[in-house]
């Protein structure tokens, strides 16, 4: 067996940092390193636009949380100053606080949804478009390996409820609103 320098027997069993071939062709238990390898023939721009959906979902997932949570302790903040008298803005302020905020989470709210059916799109074409001018990441595998694994959904729906539970919150804000009428 071919194996690059450095690496041991244990990187190999455990897959992380080259992959091998497994069928019986000439290049049986040959193994090329996964990163900056000069083995690996370039991908056409299909296979690069699954890389780059791959990538940039997680990169608009972090960006849409992070503009939430901002969202929600400004809104916070803005509410304790208006409820302890540090501003004197009135309770219309606090409403238009309280609605403001409400579209923007409802806005990530719908991002991070949107964020979902990008991820679920390209799960489901790296699973099921075996098209051999086609080459994506998991397309270009060897048939007896691609049919003996499956891309798993894994925490999807978890930050589906995520995303049901950032919507209600807007609709709360929205409710919250309503309640900052001066008697």
């Amino acid at each position: 067996m071919v194996r690059p320098a450095g690496l041991s027997d244990v990187s190999r069993r455990r897959g992380l940092w080259f992959e091998c071939a497994l069928e019986n062709t000439p290049l049986v238990g040959e193994c090329s390193s996964l990163f900056k390898s000069t083995l690996k023939c370039p991908l056409n721009d299909n296979g690069k636009s699954i890389i780059r959906s791959r990538m940039l979902v997680p990169v608009m997932q972090v960006l849409i949380l992070v503009s939430l949570f901002t969202t929600i302790v400004t809104m916070i903040v803005v509410i304790v100053l208006l409820w302890t008298g540090s501003i004197s803005c009135g309770y219309r302020c606090g409403q238009y606080v309280m609605v403001i905020g409400g579209s923007v989470i409802w806005i990530c709210a719908l991002l991070y949804f949107v964020t979902i059916i990008l991820q679920y799109h390209t799960l489901t074409t790296e699973n099921y478009l075996f098209d051999p001018s086609f080459f994506s990441p998991r397309s270009t595998w060897l048939p007896k390996v691609r049919d003996a694994t499956t891309m798993r959904i894994g925490p999807e729906m978890a930050m589906a409820l995520a995303t049901y539970y950032i919507t209600f919150l807007s609709s709360a804000s929205f409710l919250a609103a309503g309640t900052l009428v001066e008697a």
